[in-house]
């Protein structure tokens, strides 16, 4: 019983200190995140333990399935592209949009070369994920110099290379309980090349910075 009683107290004793510890731990990830929504919300989903499984339709193919979630997403994409250019003044082909304020400053004419320094500092605060088809990792020193090249090349002649835009599509339920035999339930969710999503990051730099 004495025994018992000492397991008790040394037992509780563990506890306290583990959910301390934590509960430590999880503040500092929390703090070094910041106000970055995208991996607040990783780390919180992490924490919850969120199912991760995919649901999908059933299936007897999974090739078959895979052409039927294709088909049916880029209709939807050419839907939205064709409402866009009805919409469109057929005059001029350009959408104007009011400003809130008066731009006065020099118009954003080209963008300047980046460095390997500024494409290594991007790809540190960004993220750590690589595409299934990447040619490249995402551990970018040893590739520096020729990473920082292509980046540099896309931007001088504003064209992104058609093998850099090629993506694996995971189609996600919109929300739990929905029917899962339904294609209008699901969206697509793709995991683009790490080289494509660094020139992303450095361009909207670029223009954030002008």
């Amino acid at each position: 019983m004495v025994h018992f009683q000492i397991y008790r107290e040394l037992y509780r004793t563990v506890n306290t200190l583990l959910f301390e510890e934590k509960k430590c731990f999880y503040s500092t990830k929390i703090k070094e995140r910041g106000k970055d929504q995208k991996k607040l919300f990783k780390l919180t989903k992490n924490l919850m333990r969120s199912n991760s499984n995919v649901n999908l339709p059933h299936f007897t193919s999974a090739e078959l399935l895979a052409d039927k979630f294709s088909n049916y997403f880029m209709r939807k994409a050419t839907i939205i592209r064709d409402k866009i250019i009805s919409d469109t003044p057929q005059s001029t082909g350009v959408i104007f949009m009011d400003a809130d304020i008066m731009f006065n400053d020099n118009m954003f004419e080209m963008f300047r070369s980046t460095s390997e320094v500024e494409v290594k500092e991007i790809k540190i605060k960004s993220w750590n994920k690589s595409h299934d088809l990447d040619p490249l990792p995402t551990c970018v020193d040893q590739h520096l110099p020729l990473i920082t090249a292509i980046v540099n090349m896309s931007m001088d002649q504003s064209v992104v290379s058609l093998c850099l835009k090629r993506t694996s599509i995971i189609p996600l339920l919109k929300r739990p309980g929905l029917d899962q035999e339904e294609m209008k339930n699901y969206r697509p969710i793709s995991n683009l090349p790490f080289i494509f999503k660094l020139i992303e990051n450095v361009v909207a730099r670029h223009i954030e910075e002008h």
